[in-house]
């Protein structure tokens, strides 16, 4: 038995809106000046910018001996793009996987 998959995967995450709301409970006009800098809360809407692509395919195969012994294996490779690379740093690359296995049905 041969198997076969695919994978795309597109994620995006931006934050457009910026509401800064301030409880009713602190009223010290110091202490909300430090918790809503404009300079730091203006960088945010720039920062969560955010696209992560994935895509990954794999192979595999069964090959049995008799009813109950089995002989298994898998590979796997995937590609990272990072289109928006300032969070995190780049996280840009690939990776193969691989496995091999033997079972034995009861």
């Amino acid at each position: 038995m041969l198997t076969f998959g695919a994978l795309y995967s597109l994620a995006e995450a931006d934050w457009t809106g910026l509401n800064l709301e301030t409880p009713s409970y602190i009223n010290d006009a110091t202490l909300v000046g430090t918790l809503y800098s404009l300079e730091a809360v203006s960088a945010i809407t720039d920062y969560s910018d955010l696209e992560f692509v994935q895509t990954e395919l794999n192979f595999g195969g069964t090959y049995t001996f008799s009813p109950a012994l089995y002989l298994t294996a898998a590979a796997g490779y995937e590609i990272f793009e990072d289109n928006s690379p300032y969070v995190y740093g780049d996280q840009d690359g690939t990776a193969w996987s691989g496995n091999v296995g033997v079972g034995y049905r009861f």
